[in-house]
């Protein structure tokens, strides 16, 4: 097969919609990329885990998020605002000192 037969199709079609990983993939698709589901569509996996979190932690309902900068700095000014008052630990991550700074809160920084 020449070089520019190559680009054009470098994998017979056959291999790519029925090899021996399809069955792996399409499972892992269908698992979807997100911990939350206001990013990609809510499924039953993200409802059983936040019944599962509630039942937990004995509450009516529970709210999961994925971790990353995004979602702390984001969320945490939702959640509390200037009337609030935020302990901080000393160590908390950049994305969770960001979030309280954004909400207004007073803040009171735990050292140990």
């Amino acid at each position: 097969m020449s070089p520019a037969a190559l680009a054009v199709e470098p994998f017979p079609v056959c291999a790519m919609l029925c090899g021996p990983c399809t069955p792996s993939a399409e499972q892992a698709m269908s698992l979807q990329c997100s911990l939350v589901g206001w990013h990609a569509g809510t499924t039953q996996l993200h409802v059983d885990l936040e019944r599962m979190v509630a039942d937990f932690v004995g509450q009516e309902d529970a709210i999961t998020f994925g971790m990353g900068f995004a979602t702390n700095s984001i969320i945490i000014p939702a959640l509390v605002g200037k009337e609030c008052l935020v302990l901080s630990d000393s160590l908390n991550h950049a994305s969770i000192v960001t979030g309280v700074r954004g909400s207004g809160a007073k803040v009171k920084v735990i050292w140990h």
